[in-house]
């Protein structure tokens, strides 16, 4: 982790060439913010000579880039600037963070980005710019799986000399109306802009939520009287046990006890000689059994 204005870096002042930076995480590389006189965090090859730049390179599977953090590689003198090369291969985050080549007079460097699944820039930069009236703009080569823009820039611009060109070749590439993309040049020839993905805008196809709640009762399907203005309508009542009808080749059984058979005294004894009536099971009624005494 590398934050508040800490850095990996090289300085040449010199005739020679700036120094090589190779950075290698195996879990995840996290950069974040600056130090508290704008210095910011992150890996960096620098030349203020007459020599070309050094090349950075930051190679993990997870890499996040946050809140002013860069990988850079810059020339403030007459020559190059030096390659940027990032490698990740799970996931590249920017989170106002930049991948950057600075050149003040000659060509800007080349960024190349290789990652395994995703790429996510909120509101960060990709950038290969010339400042001055001399020198192309850098090349951008960007393959992901998936590349995700919202607020952010990707730009290899020039003022004197040709924009440098731009290649993205990923599966899905989704870009926020604010995001930009872009090889320009002030005095020179534009950059071209080249990108290979079966879905690059979806924000026409994007419909705005509405901020109120559906109203569940108008959901829902009327009743059959309502329908039908209170007329007679069908309807299900429950009018018994149901199940199967009993066997008649076997004995009924009876659901109560059963009154007095002819003569003596019981449960349910009514007079000597009454007609006594046997319910079955089910409600079926054998009537007017009479037993002598």
């Amino acid at each position: 982790m590398l934050s508040s204005g800490g850095s990996i870096g090289t300085d040449s002042q010199g005739t020679g060439t700036g120094g090589q930076v190779t950075v290698t995480g195996t879990s995840s590389i996290l950069m974040t913010g600056a130090s508290s006189t704008g210095s910011p965090s992150g890996v960096r090859s620098q030349t203020d000579g007459l020599g070309p730049g050094g090349n950075a390179t930051v190679n993990a599977p997870q890499i996040i880039i946050a809140d002013s953090a860069q990988i850079s590689a810059s020339s403030d003198g007459a020559q190059v600037a030096g390659d940027v090369t990032v490698i990740a291969s799970d996931s590249l985050r920017l989170r106002g963070g930049l991948i950057v080549t600075e050149a003040a007079n000659a060509d800007g460097g080349r960024v190349t980005i290789r990652v395994g699944r995703l790429i996510e820039m909120i509101g960060g930069a990709i950038t290969t710019t010339v400042a001055g009236l001399a020198g192309n703009g850098g090349d951008i080569d960007i393959d992901p799986v998936a590349q995700v823009l919202n607020g952010a820039r990707i730009q290899a611009n020039a003022v004197g000399g040709n924009g440098g060109n731009i290649g993205i070749v990923t599966g899905t590439l989704l870009a926020s109306p604010g995001s930009v993309i872009e090889a320009t040049s002030t005095l020179g020839i534009s950059g071209t802009i080249n990108i290979s993905s079966p879905e690059t805008d979806v924000s026409g196809s994007l419909a705005e939520l509405p901020e109120s709640f559906s109203d569940a009762t108008a959901l829902l399907a009327e009743r059959c009287a309502a329908r039908t203005g209170g007329a007679s309508a069908s309807s299900l009542v429950d009018i018994g046990r149901g199940g199967l009808p009993a066997d008649p080749s076997l004995p009924l059984i009876a659901g109560y006890g059963l009154g007095r058979l002819g003569g003596g005294s019981g449960l349910g004894a009514g007079a000597p000689g009454a007609p006594t009536q046997l319910y079955a099971a089910g409600g079926l009624r054998l009537a007017d059994l009479v037993c002598g005494g």
